[in-house]
């Protein structure tokens, strides 16, 4: 090749590698000029659909180091990092699927990834567990159903996320296999699979032997076979005999994991699978949120938790509405938070809650501190999700969200939340404000959707749509639906854009019944106030001293 004599440019085509930082070594005497160098950002061509703001600049940049580690592990595949391994590691796949799909509309991506595993399987229904594989056809990653689970979880989100049963038509038939393959390691037939090599990946409590790991893969894999008996359903295959084997897996689960209130071991990564993958009774639920909830709070708000916890600890704390309790520890100062990471300079997520060289298991010098990766994307799946749906509280009801439930997350203590989706059936938004006991919300809702809105709110004594009052009545395209198990007052809307307001004390509720526990400390405070005002009254003088705790 001839240099033109001018301007030219070389870019590798298949070769990337992720950096922050160059070094530049020029000749003695000479100073290199920092505008003759430009970094590409290298990734799939993906347009950001999930959109995230709020009162909270830490939050904000939570899910900003998401956004850009993410982005930089999409490049042809889902990968762990993009400077070193760039490995398919199907695990970190798993536990960002939900959230790729939603900030980055990963369908291209996602597809592309789904034939590569589907192409990655053993003829015995074996499933590699990073794809794509070497030429010999062994990636030297051991089987683990919890990283196999991307098996499952691909096809049925794509489902959930465009309404198209394609992925799941072109897909049950070795899906089949892959769980028969696991089934395998249930020796006695009660449904109990224990084998597991990754535990709960770089989590504390996992490292320093605190959870069962057995445990892990015999969450995981009932959790993989209710995906697929869902799917079957779905597409209108047989499943009565996968749903008997699930039914005896679920009373072999209780039995032998739940006692004394908690699932395997109180710790954060357990009792948040118990929540999030579905082992926990309804009847059990409420023992297994408080044995959770104690974990977190022993844990002085922090993640003990590794790749498997941190995402269903999103999932299950947001589910039962806990969003402040998330939010201090999303940016929480102290080690095993995101915040910490943003504390010490991170542009992207870090692979360990650890500064670089100081990792639990890393043996590396100072000087090679490098070798732990600062872009590793797979620990920020579940709050990006928690952001999107538990604050701005755009849930996914319905496949291709034809269906969706409206539900700001106000027990988080922000002031404003605004967040945007921009799916494939059209722009979803939430834009919520809620200061001094009230509450202005606007949404936006696309064609050919239907809408449950939810007001998480006690006291309200007034409640309005553009001025007009909807307060426990249907007016117009509002319909009232009634009042839900935690007291959220629900209606059912079309498409439009709305524009809600309440007056009144209203305090913020939620699914873990939090506003009613808060209405019952206040009534206990007032009552309290009161007696001892009539004791000062009769006995002369008294110092009181009253000290607020606050909710979790």
């Amino acid at each position: 090749y001839k240099l033109s004599g001018g301007d030219d440019v070389f870019e590798p085509r298949f070769f990337y590698t992720g950096f922050r930082y160059i070094r530049v070594t020029p000749p003695a005497g000479v100073e290199p000029d920092p505008n003759c160098f430009t970094a590409c950002f290298v990734s799939d061509d993906l347009d950001q659909t999930g959109f995230f703001d709020s009162s909270d600049d830490r939050l904000n940049q939570v899910f900003n180091l998401y956004l850009m580690a993410q982005r930089s592990n999409l490049v042809g595949n889902y990968t762990d990092c993009p400077q070193r391994e760039k490995n398919g590691w199907t695990g970190d796949a798993s536990v960002t699927k939900e959230a790729a799909a939603a900030v980055l509309g990963d369908w291209s991506t996602a597809e592309a990834f789904l034939d590569t595993m589907m192409m990655d399987i053993k003829p015995d229904g074996r499933p590699q567990i990073v794809v794509p594989t070497v030429s010999n056809g062994e990636s030297g990653a051991q089987y683990d159903i919890t990283w196999a689970s991307a098996y499952f979880v691909f096809p049925y989100q794509l489902y959930l996320n465009t309404g198209d049963k394609y992925y799941i038509e072109r897909s049950y038939e070795q899906l089949l296999k892959i769980f028969e393959y696991a089934r395998s390691y249930d020796k006695t037939g009660d449904g109990l699979v224990t084998h597991n090599v990754y535990g709960d990946w770089v989590g504390y409590d996992s490292n320093k032997g605190q959870l069962d790991t057995g445990f892990l893969s015999a969450a995981y894999f009932y959790y993989c076979g209710s995906l697929l008996s869902e799917m079957l359903d779905i597409i209108d295959e047989p499943h009565a005999e996968l749903d008997e084997y699930l039914s005896k897996a679920a009373e072999t689960l209780s039995t032998r994991y739940f006692k004394d209130g908690y699932y395997s071991t109180p710790t954060q990564t357990a009792n948040a699978l118990a929540l999030d993958l579905g082992l926990a009774t309804q009847a059990q639920r409420s023992a297994v949120l408080s044995a959770l909830v104690k974990a977190s709070e022993d844990n002085g708000r922090t993640l003990r938790t590794g790749v498997l916890g941190t995402k269903s600890i999103y999932g299950a704390l947001s589910a039962a509405g806990y969003h402040k309790l998330l939010r201090d520890i999303t940016v929480s100062h102290d080690k095993c938070s995101f915040g910490y990471m943003i504390d010490n300079g991170a542009t992207t997520l870090w692979e360990y809650w650890d500064k670089a060289g100081e990792a639990f298991n890393s043996n590396l010098s100072p000087g090679d501190a490098y070798w732990d990766s600062q872009n590793h994307v797979m620990l920020g799946g579940g709050a990006a999700v928690w952001m999107l749906k538990g604050l701005g509280g755009i849930v996914n009801t319905g496949a291709g969200y034809s269906t969706v439930t409206l539900k700001p997350g106000l027990e988080s203590g922000l002031s404003h939340v605004s967040v945007k989706l921009d799916t494939l059936i059209g722009p979803f938004s939430s834009d919520w404000t809620y200061k001094g006991g009230k509450l202005t919300w606007d949404v936006e809702i696309p064609a050919n959707v239907t809408a449950t809105v939810a007001f998480p709110l006690s006291g309200i004594s007034k409640l309005y749509e553009s001025g007009n009052d909807i307060f426990r009545k249907s007016t117009g395209d509002i319909t009232f639906a009634g009042v839900d198990s935690d007291g959220s007052l629900l209606y059912t809307v079309g498409s439009g854009s709305y524009h809600f307001s309440t007056e009144g004390s209203a305090i913020p509720g939620g699914s873990s019944g939090n506003g009613a526990k808060n209405s019952n400390r206040l009534l206990k405070w007032v009552l309290g106030i009161l007696t001892v005002l009539a004791l000062a009254a009769v006995t002369a003088a008294v110092i009181i001293s009253v000290k607020k705790r606050g909710k979790k």
